[in-house]
């Protein structure tokens, strides 16, 4: 890192700083946030790494949220994180206007592994779909394919993240994207998969003959259930890569 950031020190951590370049509502209560740092220097990562971020103008000035980047390690002028509102501290990020300054360590913890695996399925809810997406712009920028399938599971089609350009990555890369929708009225004109993920939408999307790793990325609750889902269909534990948010 170049030596001209305004770097924090909170106990062991070491924060930098870097400024808004945009911030887009790309969902239901979900926005996308791409940060940049001083002389471009940001630091290399790979997908599946995450960072903690700080809001210097908040009311309270050090506290600090993990994030996973959603953006691909090619692209060198920016991270991008998927920001969802639970709460003032989220609310309050989103809510940053051009050049407002935050704070980020990292990138931190491991990237995703087993990624050579031949098909891969991406079993996910809700912004749990950064660390996939950055992923799959990756593979884009290197100009690869990849047998893949995304099970992404939300609310409600307004609430689906990066839904156009997940499409988009799917046909070039030549993988699957299958969305599920739990919060849907009785009278939607939704055609696809309503409720949540079950042993029967899996043994019906999944070609298990292709020995698939999964990857189970969402809210810990997701995550804990899907494993579960898997275990009943015997799917062994060296198969399954998972990470609660």
């Amino acid at each position: 890192m170049s030596e001209s950031f305004a770097i924090l020190s909170f106990g062991i951590f070491m924060f930098y700083s870097y400024r808004v370049q945009s911030v887009v509502k790309d969902a239901l209560d979900t926005y996308v946030v791409r940060v940049g740092a001083a002389e471009n220097s940001l630091g290399p990562f790979l997908p599946g790494q995450f960072c903690n971020i700080v809001n210097p103008g908040y009311i309270r000035s050090t506290e600090a949220h993990p994030f996973s980047i959603a953006s691909s390690p090619l692209a060198k002028n920016y991270l991008e994180f998927c920001v969802k509102v639970y709460h003032d501290w989220t609310r309050a990020l989103a809510a940053l206007p051009k050049d407002a300054e935050i704070k980020v360590e990292g990138p931190l913890g491991q990237p995703l592994t087993g990624v050579t695996s031949p098909y891969m399925v991406f079993l996910v809810g809700g912004v749990g779909i950064s660390p996939v997406i950055s992923y799959l712009r990756y593979l884009h920028d290197q100009q690869e394919k990849k047998d893949f399938l995304l099970l992404y599971g939300n609310r409600d089609e307004p609430s689906v993240v990066y839904r156009a350009e997940l499409e988009k990555l799917a046909k070039e890369l030549g993988g699957r994207v299958v969305h599920l929708l739990s919060d849907l009225p009785p009278d939607s004109p939704w055609t696809g998969y309503r409720g949540f993920l079950t042993k029967e939408i899996l043994k019906k999307e999944v070609d298990f003959e292709k020995n698939p790793t999964f990857y189970l990325r969402g809210p810990p609750v997701y995550v804990e259930k899907t494993t579960e889902l898997l275990y009943a269909l015997q799917v062994p534990a060296t198969k399954i890569n998972q990470e609660s948010y």
